[in-house]
């Protein structure tokens, strides 16, 4: 930001032709230059505004006047532009216009009036500041704020920044502490004090190299527990229990929790004597199947029709089934189906087909009449299933 207030020194000068009335708000002066008498004056030597004296010494002719504007004309005059008449006293209150008449002739000087004084700044004033100071040096205050618009001394910013500050927390901005040395002094990472992975003071131990047992939430251990885990035999867990003994080499008496599967099984009639139909027989298992096997039986009818056993195994992502059934007649002709993906039960010459899924629930059996009305006789069916 440029000075907005700027000090001239000059030689005096006068008012050009007839002078000047009340309230004129311009004024002509005969020539205004630089004390060489040959450069001509501007508004930037003067900078947002300037000062003049108009008879000065001349007892109630003189006038103070303010001036925000110069002109210099082509014969050589210079005309005022902006002027305002200054009171002598404080509060040096501006009024657009002159206050008095001034003829030609007239002196007029650049002088330090009252009101280019009001300008400056005195040390034992109290002063408003309309302009941008800048400190090359930083400002020095000897005493604390004791309100909001005061400037703070660094002392008292340090005070408040960690007496006045609450702890940090996820949804309040405030106190931290480094929970590890940071990899860098330039770049740390800190948590507030409510974080889990901060030790409490009881805790500190595990961090600073004792070998002293850890808590249950403690989550820290040393270098000496290590070094004493490989003395002993012993390791420690997280939680604060001992692992199995180490014999050097590998961990001993391991236990290990194995998967148990949950069996599930019955009988039930297949629902293979009308139509074309679909069957459920609910397993129980709450989950969908692992493994299931149908094995499918039927039995002669007395007459030595039809009799055989169909077996089908499902491992929860292919079905991989072999089926055989036989159908026995008074005939010497005998015939074994062998079909895969299907499950076949039938005689002479009636025959359903059937195709298995399952869900969390059942064991879907899909029925499918390709040959004749129905069986002669029902078979039954043992199901297992595993989760």
């Amino acid at each position: 930001m440029s000075d907005q207030f700027k000090f001239v020194q000059a030689q005096s000068f006068t008012l050009a032709g007839s002078g000047a009335v009340i309230g004129d708000t311009s004024i002509v002066l005969s020539s205004f230059k630089q004390i060489d008498g040959t450069t001509n004056l501007t508004m930037t030597d003067f900078g947002s505004i300037g000062f003049m004296t108009i008879e000065p010494n001349s007892g109630t002719q003189e006038e103070q006047i303010s001036f925000t504007g110069v002109t210099q004309n082509a014969n050589g005059t210079a005309t005022l532009t902006g002027v305002k008449t200054v009171l002598f006293i404080s509060p040096y209150t501006e009024t657009s216009g002159l206050a008095k008449t001034h003829a030609g002739g007239t002196k007029a000087i650049i002088s330090n009036t009252a009101g280019f004084y009001d300008r400056l700044t005195g040390k034992d004033d109290d002063e408003t500041i309309n302009g941008l100071w800048t400190f090359v040096q930083p400002p020095i205050s000897a005493t604390n704020p004791t309100t909001s618009t005061q400037i703070a001394n660094k002392a008292y910013v340090d005070g408040i920044a960690i007496a006045g500050a609450p702890d940090a927390s996820t949804t309040v901005k405030g106190i931290t502490k480094l929970a590890t040395a940071p990899a860098s002094p330039t770049s740390p990472i800190a948590v507030g004090d409510n974080d889990g992975r901060v030790p409490t003071q009881g805790e500190n131990d595990a961090l600073v190299g004792s070998s002293g047992t850890p808590s249950s939430s403690n989550k820290y251990i040393t270098a000496d527990d290590v070094s004493d885990a490989a003395v002993s035999g012993k390791v420690v867990r997280a939680t604060g229990t001992a692992l199995p003994a180490l014999d050097g080499v590998n961990l001993t008496n391991v236990v290990h929790t194995q998967y148990a599967p949950v069996w599930k099984n019955g009988t039930v009639a297949a629902a293979t004597t009308g139509g074309s139909t679909t069957q459920n027989i609910a397993h129980g298992l709450s989950a969908t199947p692992k493994f299931i096997r149908l094995t499918i039986m039927m039995g002669g009818d007395g007459t030595g029709i039809t009799q055989g056993v169909a077996v089908t195994t499902y491992n929860g992502t292919n079905q991989a089934s072999i089926y055989s059934f036989c159908r026995i007649n008074t005939s010497p002709n005998s015939t074994v189906f062998g079909v895969q993906n299907a499950v076949l039960v039938g005689a002479s010459d009636k025959l359903f087909s059937a195709t298995i899924t399952t869900d969390a629930t059942n064991i879907i059996i899909s029925w499918v009449l390709t040959v004749g009305a129905g069986l002669d006789v029902t078979p039954q069916i043992m199901w297992e299933a595993m989760s």
